[in-house]
């Protein structure tokens, strides 16, 4: 026995299954899709808003620039980077925080290898190191 699904159901209620051709069926089942498709849409218009910017040749390149280098689509980084001034947000992006990172462990390494560093003072950088990624990513 076949599965029903909306599909089977819309073409049973059209009546095809029983008395169509099979181009009648495959006919329906492109209107349906064609259904489906404009609800989703109208449903997506709903629920997320979109916007179109227009850019003239200077400022696209200024852009595109700045997002390859970020390494995020030119969409993307648009919409984070009107979030994150919406937001109040410093606007850290994952290389910053890397290179930040990368510096406590050089820190770090540098002092451990000095023998008359007590670990106590290695705990506190590392205590350092966590609360200011962390509130990096705030």
């Amino acid at each position: 026995m076949k599965k029903r699904n909306k599909l089977y159901e819309y073409l049973e209620a059209k009546g095809v299954l029983v008395n169509g051709t099979a181009n009648d069926i495959e006919q329906t089942k492109r209107q349906y899709w064609i259904e489906v498709r404009k609800e989703w849409r109208k449903q997506q218009r709903r629920e997320c808003k979109s916007y179109t910017v227009f850019l003239n040749e200077k400022e696209y390149k200024h852009i595109s620039a700045v997002a390859k280098t970020a390494k995020r689509s030119i969409t993307r980084f648009i919409k984070s980077a009107a979030l994150q001034k919406a937001l109040g947000s410093a606007g850290i992006d994952e290389r910053i925080t890397g290179s930040i990172r990368e510096s406590f462990f050089e820190t770090y390494n540098a002092l451990q290898e000095n023998q008359t560093v007590p670990q106590s003072v290695l705990r506190q950088l590392l205590h350092l190191e966590r609360t200011v990624l962390t509130l990096l990513k705030t």
